[in-house]
């Protein structure tokens, strides 16, 4: 147990290195948090984090900033969304929640990328068996991106 918690937090220290190009030496994506339409005025957008802590924000819809903003995020922010996968287990969920049990809910869209391995979950808000690890994911992305300055206030 304490072999695995080392190597989680040295997983977590990597991904915080900022020094990590992509083969044409941009930087490479780390993770992306797309929020999709429902049938009400819920947020539409994208924001993507950059291993370099550059972030890519893209609003469409229901949101203050539309359009395309940028942002850099300190080493810290980064430590901690590599912690926050690790501790919701993200590569042990499932890659869909798509049951339609409750509808008119948006969807979140997460994909993340270790450096050794890369997956992408679809998840509809109305799939009764979503984990709440998953909800509260998104969440924290949301929440150490910074997004709510391109949000806004929802009425």
């Amino acid at each position: 147990m304490r072999i695995l918690a080392a190597l989680l937090l040295l997983s977590s220290v990597a991904l915080a290195d900022s020094s990590v190009p992509n083969a044409d030496g941009a930087s490479s994506v780390m993770l992306t948090l797309e929020r999709t339409a429902c049938y009400g005025r819920c947020p539409i957008y994208k924001v993507s984090v950059l291993r370099d802590g550059s972030v890519q924000w893209e609003g469409e819809r229901f949101v203050k900033t539309t359009g395309k903003a940028t942002a850099k995020l300190p080493a810290a922010a980064m430590s901690e969304l590599a912690k926050a996968f690790a501790r919701a287990g993200f590569f042990a969920l499932h890659d869909k929640y798509e049951s339609y049990d409750v509808t008119d809910n948006p969807s979140a869209i997460v994909s993340f990328d270790d450096g050794k391995r890369k997956k992408t979950i679809r998840h509809y808000h109305g799939d009764s068996s979503s984990p709440k690890e998953l909800y509260a994911l998104e969440d924290e992305i949301d929440r150490l991106v910074g997004t709510a300055k391109w949000v806004g206030k929802q009425r």
